[in-house]
């Protein structure tokens, strides 16, 4: 059976977190991050297309940097840690 857009990019997105930040996200977790962005508790850095946008967004004490979707409601993918 085919995987859907929202069940893969949900793979991505873990399989990143845990690449670069060493942090292991579950269903529950990514679906917190998009709650915290659609209530505006993130900073939004910008957009790459008219549906995503980057985000930074606190979670589990870290600053995570994200890639939402606002057309499917779901994190893409989380970014390596931005270079102060």
């Amino acid at each position: 059976m085919r995987m859907s857009k929202i069940q893969s990019n949900r793979i991505h997105a873990k399989k990143r977190a845990w690449r670069r930040y060493g942090l292991v996200l579950n269903r529950n977790d990514l679906r917190e991050i998009v709650q915290k962005i659609q209530a505006g508790r993130g900073t939004c850095l910008g957009r790459t297309s008219l549906a995503r946008s980057k985000w930074q967004v606190e979670h589990q004490g870290r600053t995570l940097v994200v890639v939402y979707d606002k057309k499917r409601h779901v994190v893409i993918t989380v970014l390596p840690r931005r270079e102060q």
